[in-house]
């Protein structure tokens, strides 16, 4: 029912945002088709929670993110980030963290399939991440950039070779995270598609025996 409550509050907020759509003149017609799309995700995901699909709810669940996402963002950059003078920006932050949401319920339910091979793997993914995005923190705050632009003032050659090594490490990392988490989450999905275990045979000790009944004559003739 939780995705079925988070599908109504798609549909909800996308009302609001076909709403805002006719506010101005003229209409926002390119956010207005981005709207469409997140109404069929919310259609989809409310149909997931009733039952109605049954088959490949993780990839459903992708799929549904997605497009929430993608489409609330795309709505939200082609009208620049507002509508009538009002700010959308309130409405970014519910889809994505919706959508966040429904990324981490896919990805939970192909690694819980098989958890004692998807989730070590899914740490060590985790684990081998961290450090990315700590080299790619320090890169958009423009820490290394600076400390290797002082580098290169002295020798250009070093700085070049700091670059170099910077590459090799954020790849290396790249690498080593994306084969954890594809080989965790193809292991899962290994699993969906496993036929089940055969039923164990009963013990032989409560399986009933049944012995022979001699019969009897009722009567003899003399």
């Amino acid at each position: 029912m939780l995705l079925a409550a988070l599908g109504a509050v798609v549909l909800l907020s996308a009302a609001v945002g076909v709403v805002l759509t006719f506010t101005q003149s003229p209409p926002a017609w390119f956010f207005f088709s981005f709207e469409l799309v997140v109404i069929l995700a919310g259609v989809f995901l409310m149909m997931l929670g009733v039952g109605k699909i049954k088959e490949g709810p993780a990839i459903t669940l992708l799929c549904c993110a997605g497009a929430i996402g993608a489409g609330t963002l795309l709505g939200w950059k082609g009208t620049g980030q507002q509508i009538n003078n009002q700010s959308i920006t309130w409405l970014v932050l519910l889809r994505a963290l919706i959508a966040a949401i429904l990324v981490f319920a896919a990805a939970a339910d192909v690694a819980l399939r098989d958890p004692k091979r998807t989730l070590p793997r899914l740490a060590w993914g985790t684990a081998t991440a961290l450090p990315l995005i700590a080299i790619l923190a320090l890169y958009l705050n423009g820490v290394i950039p600076s400390a290797v632009g002082r580098l290169g003032v002295g020798s250009p050659a070093l700085a070049f070779g700091v670059w170099m090594i910077i590459g090799l490490i954020v790849m290396s990392l790249v690498s080593a995270a994306g084969h954890l988490f594809i080989t965790g989450f193809a292991i899962g999905v290994a699993a969906w598609d496993r036929p089940p275990a055969p039923a164990s045979p009963a013990p032989a000790d409560r399986q009933a025996t049944a012995s022979p009944t001699p019969s009897t004559p009722s009567g003899t003739q003399g």
